[in-house]
């Protein structure tokens, strides 16, 4: 893969100093000068190109990683509060309504859904309904929420 590793300045030069090309009938060696010396014109460009360029890309790849952290870390800060928020209503949610342990918590079940079944059945329309509770509630949440 000679093209591969001339492009980061190996160019093989001992394998290319046979090489040899016709110019007016005659075979001219490529790689030599005209007093018969190699020509070595990949080592002091190759190396300062390649130097520069390592230097940039890393240099800027930190920079580009330093402006994604900041970034995240800005988003993250933003909506902090927004998600505290939202895990303590859910908490207090949770706890809002009594529970009991995981073997009682069925007679609970069973209470409540007899609750709605004979609200639902019940041919009394008068179930008593407590606004004041419900606006306690409501303002209760508000309060959470902001």
């Amino acid at each position: 893969f000679y093209p591969y590793f001339q492009i980061f300045g190996e160019m093989h030069l001992p394998d290319l100093m046979d090489y040899k090309v016709m110019v007016n009938g005659t075979e001219v060696s490529l790689y030599l000068s005209k007093d018969e010396t190699p020509i070595d014109f990949t080592r002091g460009t190759t190396i300062v190109l390649v130097a520069v360029y390592m230097a940039v890309v890393a240099i800027g790849f930190v920079n580009l990683l330093i402006a994604m952290f900041s970034d995240t870390y800005r988003r993250i800060k933003d909506d902090q509060i927004n998600v505290w928020k939202y895990q303590r209503y859910g908490i207090c949610e949770e706890y809002e309504t009594a529970s009991l342990p995981p073997p009682f918590s069925v007679v609970v079940l069973l209470l409540k859904i007899s609750a709605i079944v004979y609200r639902c059945c019940s041919s009394d329309s008068t179930v008593i309904h407590d606004d004041d509770n419900d606006k306690r509630i409501k303002k209760w949440k508000e309060h959470v929420l902001e």
